[in-house]
């Protein structure tokens, strides 16, 4: 009987140890797991650090206000005057309401401008003159057409319809 309780005793203390090993190597496994996870998680967090510090220092795509008709007016005759198109060349400026882009936190302004008479190179200044991509302010829409006039010295001169477009953040309230 003796031998039996010892030959018990060993087994138990077998069993006990195979148990002891595997609960070992399984801790060990989803330690190293957990560990794995938490580094991959830390690095997706540098990346997103990376991208935010990158953001913060580039330009925006939509500008906070709404920018009113007497500075639309201005850049136009700033714009008109950099790229030396004459007053007269300016039909019309027609700024719009601003309209809520689908159900976004965003609203576009648009703005038609109507040019007549005016060489490419004019139409090509007076655009560069327009934008401001860093407030959201592009052109969006150009269209010319040949206009039946021509230049003093017989060059081509153009007509152009052209829409400047603000994008605006604008929060709907409720949300």
């Amino acid at each position: 009987m003796n031998v039996l309780r010892n030959r018990f005793r060993l087994i138990v203390m077998l069993v006990g140890a195979l148990a002891l090993i595997f609960s070992s190597v399984s801790l060990f496994r989803s330690a190293k797991a957990a560990a794995q996870n938490a580094a991959n998680s830390h690095a997706e967090c540098q990346r997103f650090v990376e991208d935010i510090k990158r953001l913060r220092s580039s330009p925006r795509i939509a500008s906070l206000d709404v920018e009113p008709p007497d500075r639309i007016a201005a850049r136009v005759t700033s714009a008109a005057a950099d790229s030396e198109l004459s007053p007269a060349s300016i039909v019309s400026v027609d700024p719009q309401s601003p309209v809520r882009v689908g159900r976004t936190e965003y609203q576009l302004r648009a703005t038609q401008i109507v040019i007549q008479n005016v060489s490419l190179r004019q139409i090509a200044g007076f655009v560069n003159g327009l934008e401001e991509p860093s407030s959201g302010m592009i052109v969006r829409d150009l269209s010319i057409n040949r206009s039946r006039v021509q230049g003093v010295d017989g060059s081509e001169l153009w007509n152009a319809r052209l829409t400047l477009t603000q994008m605006i953040f604008s929060p709907i309230s409720g949300r």
